[in-house]
This record gives C-alpha cells, sequence and structure tokens, in this order.
C-alpha cells in the first residue's frame, strides 16, 4: 500500500501561458525529477484540476529580454509506503517548502525562471527506519554499563541497553549492512571484562580497546538484530599490567604469578580467557593449554616446557583474533599428542597438538618438538607464520597445516608427516578482505620433509623465493619414518573421471601393445560407479592389464560404437605404461585426452606423493631444493574448481635456484605452462621430464634423465609449443619409444643451446618428434640418435642434416678448419649412430671436425 501526499504545484499565469511576441526567440525549460520511490504530478494552477503530463516546462523569451522572474510550482506527490519527502533542489541550490495545507500535503515552491532541473527526493520516514534498524541488545552482569554513542567521534553518548546501527560519522540509520555500534564499557571498580560475545555473528569485527581507546568497543558492518553479552571478573588486587601473567606446569599442581583473574585451573587443564600478555612453562605428562577469548590478541612467551595428554591437544587455541606465540633462544618445547589415531579432519575435534581456529604467528629461535600421534602436528583454520625457530614434527597425518595460508620466512624445519603432507593448506576461497586463500610461500630456511603423501601441498600457489634450502622425500620408497597410504595392485588399471566431464553416453576402451605396435589388444573399461576421494567426486572405471605389453592408448567412444583407432571421439598419446602407478586421472579437450598417474586402492583411499604441488601455480625464485618423490616432483593443476569460483590455471614458473629432482614420475609438471626463465635444474631420473601444454624456456641450466619424453608438449587448452630462446638444455631419454623432445604442436629455437640424445628403439620419434611445424633460427641443436624431423637450414642457422656417426659416452667438440672450437657437448650411457647440429655458429663453405677426446670422429663441409 502508497500513502499518498498531495504537493501542488501552480505554475504563475505570467510565465506559463506567455509567450513573447518577437519573432525570434529562445526556449527555457525547468525539468521536474523525483526519484523511484516518488510518483510525481505536476498541475497547471491551484484548482488542482488540471495535470501536465509532461515533466518538463517551457518558458519563451526574446533573445535579449532578462529572464530574472520567478514562478511558483505546485506537486502532488504520491511515496511508498515507508517513504516521505527528503528535499527538493533545483540545481544545487535547495529550495524553500512553503506549506499550504498539511492534511492534504499541499505545498507550493517558488523559483526562478531558468533552465535548469528540480529534483524531488525521498528519504525512510522516521518511522520506517526504527522499525528497520538493526539494534545490539546488551546483556550485562551486574558490575558493567555502558554507554552508546551515536558516532565515531562523539564525545556524549547515553547509558543503555540497546544501541541501534548508524554511519559512524554522520549517524544516520543504517539498514544496508555498513552500520555500526559505539560503545563504552565502565565497570566497578576491581573488575574487568572477562567476555564478549556477540551473538549470531552477523557483524564484520569488533574492534578493541587497544585500537580506540580506554574501555572503548565498536561493532562494525551489522547485517541483523545482534546480543552482545557481556561478563566481568575480579581482578587481582596484586596484578601488574605492565608484567606478563606467567603459568607454571608441574606434576603435582599448576601455579600461577601476578595473576589477572583470567586463568582458570581445572585438574591438568589450564584456560585463559582473556587476550594480553602470558609466560607459561613447567612438565606435565597430562596437561594442556586451552586459549579462548573471541577477538583478542593474546601474546606468549615460552620457557622450558613439556606438555603431554592422552585426552587433549597439547595446546588449543579455540577463540582468539590473534595469538603470537615467542620461544626465545636456549629454550626447548615439547608437546606431545597421545590420543589414538584419528586421521579424519571432518569434525571439529582439536587436530593437531598444537592447534588453533584463528591466526598464529611462531617466532624466536628456541625449539619446539612435537610428536603427534592423533592426527596433525601443528595446525590451524586461519593463517600460519613461522620466523625462525627450530622445528621438529612426528605426525600420524600433516606435520604442519595452515588451512589458509603459511608463511615461513626463516627456521630449521625436520618434518616427518607419516600419513599425510609435510606442508598444506587447503582453503581456496578469497576472504571478507579479498586476500586469496591456500597460498604457501617460504622466503627462507632449512627443511627436512619425509611425507607419506605430498612434500608440498598447496589448496592455491606455492611460492619459493630468496634463498631457503628444501630437501623433500615422499612414500615408502623415499622417505623415512613414514606409512603406506594404500595398497598398490599393478595389474588392474583404474581410470579415473572427473564428475564435470562424466557423460553416460560415452565408454572408455585402451589399446595395448607392444614398442613397434606389432601386437595389440583392445582391452573395455568397467564402470565402477562413482566415488569420493579426498572430499571430490570421480566416475571410476577399471580395465584389466596385460601385463606382456608395455604400452597404451586410452579411446573414448560413443556408448553404442565399436572399437576403432581411426573412429572415436577422443583418443591419448600412445605412451608407455608406468608400472608405479595403477590409476590414471583424466582431462579431455575436444578430440584429446591427457592424463596423470596417481594410486588407488579398493578401499577407496588415493593419494598424491608429489614433491611440490599447487592447485594453481607453483612459482620458484631461489634457493636450494632436492627432491625425490614417488609422483610428479613439481606439479601444478588446472583442472581443479577452487573455491574462489575458477580453475586453477596450472602453471610452473622457475626463475632461479638450484633444483636436484629424483621421480618415479614427471620431474616438472603442469596441466598449463611451464616457465623456465633461470636457475639450474638437474632431474636424475623420471618418467617424463618436464610436461606440460606449452614449455618454454628462456635462460637456466636444464639437465634431465627421462625413460620416456624429456620435454612433452601435450594437447590442452592452449596450442601445443616447446619453445626455446635460451638457456642450456640437455636431454637424454631411454630407449623404447621414446622422444627426447616431444611436442603434440610446434617446436620452435630462437636461441639457446640444446642437446637433445633419445636412445629410439621401435616407434616413432627420437631427438625431436613434432605433430606440427619445427623451425630454429638461432642458437644451437644437437641432435643426437633417431629423429624424426631433421631441421633445415633457416636464417642464420646452418644444418648439417643427419649424419652417419657412432656417439660413445664421453665428452665430445666440434672445431673448424683453423682448430678452433666452435660446439662442445657430453653423452653418457648409451650409443648412438646418428647426429645432427644446427646452430647459428656454424658457417656455410666451412669443413668441420667432430673430436672425441683428440680422436677425429666426423669431418664434413658445410655446403
Amino acid at each position: 500500500m502508497k500513502k499518498i501526499y498531495t504537493i501542488v504545484l501552480l505554475i504563475s499565469a505570467f510565465w506559463v501561458l506567455t509567450a513573447c511576441q518577437s519573432s525570434v526567440g529562445k526556449s527555457i525549460d525547468i525539468a521536474v525529477i523525483a526519484d523511484e520511490h516518488i510518483e510525481l504530478m505536476i498541475y497547471e494552477d491551484e484548482a488542482f484540476d488540471q495535470v501536465i503530463n509532461d515533466h518538463t516546462l517551457h518558458f519563451l523569451t526574446s533573445e535579449d529580454e532578462k529572464t530574472d522572474e520567478t514562478t511558483t510550482i505546485y506537486f502532488q506527490l504520491i511515496f511508498e509506503e515507508g517513504y516521505e519527502l527528503d528535499q527538493i533542489v533545483q540545481d544545487d541550490t535547495l529550495l524553500t517548502i512553503v506549506t499550504l495545507d498539511s492534511d492534504l500535503g499541499h505545498y507550493a515552491i517558488t523559483v526562478p525562471v531558468k533552465s535548469s532541473q528540480i529534483t524531488v527526493t525521498s528519504k525512510l520516514s522516521e518511522t520506517t527506519e526504527l522499525d528497520n534498524a538493526f539494534e545490539g541488545t546488551f546483556i550485562l552482569d551486574d558490575h558493567v554499563s555502558v554507554i552508546i554513542y551515536e558516532t565515531q567521534t562523539s564525545t556524549e553518548g547515553e547509558e543503555s541497553l540497546i544501541g541501534v546501527a548508524k554511519d559512524g560519522t554522520t549517524g544516520e540509520i543504517l539498514i544496508d549492512g555498513e552500520g555500526q555500534i559505539n560503545f563504552k564499557v565502565v565497570l566497578d571498580e576491581g573488575y574487568v571484562i572477562k567476555a564478549i560475545t556477540i551473538t549470531p555473528t552477523n557483524y564484520k569485527n569488533l574492534k578493541l580497546p587497544t585500537e580506540l581507546g580506554e574501555n572503548t568497543y565498536r561493532i562494525t558492518k551489522i547485517t541483523s538484530d545482534i546480543t552482545i553479552s557481556i561478563t566481568t571478573k575480579s581482578i587481582n588486587s596484586t596484578y601488574n599490567d605492565s608484567e606478563p601473567t606467567s603459568i607454571y606446569f608441574s606434576e603435582s599442581n599448576i601455579t600461577v604469578d601476578n595473576d589477572n583473574g583470567f586463568v582458570s585451573i581445572e585438574g591438568n587443564v589450564v584456560t585463559i580467557t582473556s587476550g594480553g600478555s602470558y609466560y607459561v612453562e613447567g612438565v606435565s605428562s597430562e596437561g594442556s593449554l586451552i586459549i579462548n577469548a573471541t577477538d583478542e590478541v593474546f601474546d606468549l612467551v615460552f620457557g622450558h616446557l613439556s606438555l603431554s595428554s592422552s585426552l587433549n591437544a597439547p595446546i588449543q587455541i579455540l577463540s582468539a583474533d590473534k595469538v603470537n606465540i615467542r620461544i626465545p633462544t636456549g629454550i626447548q618445547v615439547l608437546l606431545n599428542d597421545l590420543r589414538p589415531i584419528q586421521v579424519s579432519e571432518s569434525d571439529d575435534t582439536p587436530n593437531a597438538a598444537l592447534y588453533a581456529n584463528e591466526d598464529l604467528n611462531l617466532s624466536g629461535s628456541g625449539e619446539l618438538v612435537i610428536q603427534a600421534t592423533y592426527n596433525n602436528g601443528i595446525g590451524t583454520k586461519d593463517d600460519l607464520i613461522i620466523d625462525g625457530l627450530s622445528i621438529t614434527v612426528v605426525s600420524a597425518n600433516h606435520a604442519i597445516k595452515g588451512s589458509d595460508s603459511i608463511t615461513i620466512t626463516s627456521g630449521t624445519f625436520v618434518l616427518t608427516a607419516q600419513g599425510g603432507d609435510g606442508l598444506k593448506t587447503s582453503n581456496s576461497d578469497v576472504s571478507s578482505k579479498g586476500n586469496q586463500r591456500g597460498t604457501i610461500t617460504i622466503s627462507g630456511g632449512t627443511f627436512v620433509i619425509n611425507a607419506a603423501t605430498d612434500g608440498i601441498d598447496a589448496a592455491y600457489d606455492v611460492v619459493i623465493e630468496n634463498n631457503p634450502t628444501i630437501h623433500i622425500y615422499t612414500s615408502t620408497t623415499y622417505a623415512s619414518n613414514v606409512s603406506t597410504p594404500v595398497e598398490n595392485t599393478n595389474d588392474i588399471l583404474y581410470i579415473r573421471v572427473p564428475s564435470n566431464l562424466y557423460n553416460a553416453n560415452y565408454r572408455y576402451a585402451v589399446y595395448q601393445e607392444d614398442a613397434a605396435s606389432s601386437i595389440g589388444t583392445w582391452v573395455n573399461a568397467s564402470l565402477i560407479g562413482q566415488v569420493n576421494i579426498s572430499g571430490r567426486f570421480y566416475y571410476l572405471y577399471e580395465v584389466s592389464l596385460d601385463a606382456s605389453l608395455d604400452y597404451f592408448t586410452i579411446y573414448r567412444f560413443n556408448i553404442s560404437a565399436s572399437n576403432s583407432t581411426t573412429t572415436f571421439v577422443s583418443k591419448s598419446e600412445k605412451a608407455k605404461w608406468n608400472d608405479n602407478y595403477n590409476m590414471t586421472t583424466l582431462s579431455i579437450s575436444g578430440t584429446s585426452i591427457t592424463y596423470s598417474f596417481g594410486l588407488y586402492a579398493t578401499s577407496g583411499l588415493e593419494y598424491s606423493a608429489k614433491g611440490i604441488k599447487a592447485d594453481n601455480e607453483i612459482r620458484i625464485a631461489g634457493g636450494v631444493i632436492h627432491i625425490q618423490s614417488y609422483d610428479d616432483a613439481i606439479h601444478a593443476n588446472n583442472d581443479v574448481l577452487l573455491e574462489n569460483g575458477v580453475n586453477g590455471t596450472g602453471n610452473v614458473t622457475i626463475q632461479g635456484g638450484t633444483i636436484v629432482i629424483t621421480t618415479k614420475d614427471d620431474g616438472i609438471h603442469a596441466d598449463q605452462s611451464v616457465l623456465i626463465a633461470g636457475g639450474a635444474i638437474e632431474i636424475v631420473t623420471s618418467y617424463e621430464g618436464i610436461e606440460g601444454n606449452v614449455v618454454k624456456i628462456t635462460d637456466g641450466i636444464i639437465k634431465l634423465f627421462s625413460t620416456d619424453d624429456g620435454i612433452n608438449a601435450t594437447s590442452g587448452s592452449l596450442s601445443p609449443k616447446v619453445e626455446v630462446t635460451g638457456g642450456y638444455l640437455e636431454i637424454s631419454v631411454g630407449t623404447g619409444d621414446t622422444d627426447a623432445i616431444d611436442s603434440n604442436g610446434s617446436y620452435v629455437q630462437t636461441g639457446g643451446f640444446v642437446v637433445s640424445m633419445s636412445a629410439l628403439s621401435g616407434g616413432m620419434g627420437g631427438a625431436l618428434d613434432t605433430d606440427g611445424s619445427v623451425s630454429i633460427s638461432g642458437g644451437t641443436f644437437i641432435g643426437i640418435g633417431s629423429s624424426e624431423h631433421v631441421p633445415s637450414s633457416t636464417g642464420n642457422n646452418r644444418s648439417t642434416g643427419s649424419m652417419t656417426v657412432s656417439i660413445t659416452p664421453g665428452t665430445y667438440v666440434v672445431k673448424d678448419n683453423n682448430g678452433q672450437i666452435i660446439l662442445t657437448f657430453t653423452t653418457s650411457t648409451y650409443t648412438y649412430n646418428r647426429l645432427f647440429i644446427t646452430s647459428d655458429q656454424l658457417k656455410q663453405g666451412t669443413s668441420y671436425t667432430l673430436y672425441r677426446g683428440e680422436t677425429s670422429v666426423k669431418t664434413w663441409t658445410l655446403s
């Protein structure tokens, strides 16, 4: 229903209907508009019987006539219920409203006649504001009262039990979620606040006296009615707030010095319910420390402390704004979580020996030793920052988990995750402040990580910079003192299809064959059903493998179609089966299937044993990193839908540092792009060395060995490409259907130095294999062994073409006819019988000789 108020505007007859007699005149227009809560009508005169339909009033006068007259206008306005007249403005001038009949709502305004706009605006009626306002109801004990202020800067307030959410500057009532309540607490002498609890949590922050001043609080961005409960506690008259409250554990009793009144003791459990400074030391074989005070900051300094508990987490931070824990030099803190193993994180039980629901900062140069048989070693639901400390963790699940983020700037870390990850984040959404969650940042420190699953696992990014030293060992194959999360069954292949790619109109089959493709057989995949693995849903298929055939291709067919190598919906590349795994997870783009290897057990538990993994991006700019991993050593996903609503980018960028990798799967894998722009990388052994949709190398020193492809540009959302513009790249691959460089698209080289060695035996490919074009216009490419592509001379580059020559392990140099060394390269392990060189260092018409040591191996003249 709408309330009707009549405001009539009569336009004075002199101007409304009078036109200048001059043959040449000018028009003066006055436009009248109203906001969306008002229906506007303009009347010709005070009789209110003739409505002017055009809300623009027109006046005509001669060019030289001055228009300093005024006119009177009458309005009729119909307001949306709950709104009333606010103001009427002509351009920037506030107009005076004359009340003619308040009962009928008739008003008049007199305005100058000039081209202008009159704007009529409404506001919530005072009754409506109060009816819709968000109220804060205070519940107080007998020793406290509150004074409520209109604004942030008000110096006078009113004692009340009801506050209203208002604009902090103007005091205007707000119902848009931006309102705040400003209040001051008045305490009886000898009492302090024990707790302030706000329910429900439909607000953003409770700002504290540490920011606003003595006993002053502010509740911001209130979006509903709330209840504020304030309780008090009598304080010790001897308490000195300039000194910390000290807590001393012992086997017989617990004592408190400089008691602030907020430390309670129940058996061997100490609970702190107010922020401030605390010192904790002592020994308890069945004791724990609990922190529980909403939106308050705690500063804790630990002395020599040993806490063990079979009932609770030794340290539990249940509620706070932020907790800072400092362990000084020479101090050792021992935490022993003796609860029976429980690796599930599905409930709210504190699941770490050092557990925090809030932000946690650890600092100092002392020692923290954690034994966690229950679940995680260190765990936070929010952000975790570590600066300094020597930390040793042995945990049943993850060693260190910061759900929102982990930031480490320095320290020494020996982490053993017996059933989980070394470092882990789990959230990938965006905070209310616009901060992306899920990143692990390491800018210093020394790490030794033994993990049953991933060494470093980030729900968003992994960033490694400056100069940390990191050693990572994963799975029982490489890590010490870890358990086996799953069983591996090599005679069964499981095909895992993400739910968003599943379609009941398609089926899957695998074509198995030998290296020479002389023997082949089809095996149809059987759908097991939908499974929930690590919180994500997939469709799982099962295929019985023929152990005598090493190579496979995965096909997707229409449900009624027959098996065929020529007619299909999608297919993968032919590849050698990696018998360290029993599962592939598929990604599908058009007619192309790509996959990653993994492990699956019939119990439904699947795990990843990667070195460094991120669901968005990995960026390495420095440090020394050694990885021995069962799964990919460095891996970035883009097939995971993040909690921020988008898929990860799946990029790996390496700009510096020294990286040494030993892995049973890929050395470096990016679902989208790999960029290497610096650093020294050695992949000692791998299944595939470097794999991505696009692989680009602009700088750095890279040496790698793989048992399948050395560098592989796979099909994906981008056009597959391997591109080299600088750096040194030395690739060696094993025997079989192996390619040193394999691109499903193109290969482009404009600089750099590439030594590509393939011991191909059966199949096609070799030193350089592409499905698209090859362009080498700069730098040097040395192809050793068989090669599907042998580039011709292009631009400044001269090519030898394929030459027959025996290349055995050793160091080789190419000299010109003046005896000057032009090129040098080294081979190992295999003997090859073909060689080609294309280089901008070679000159047409010049004779060259290839030497192994002092022995001449091959001489040719470049035509």
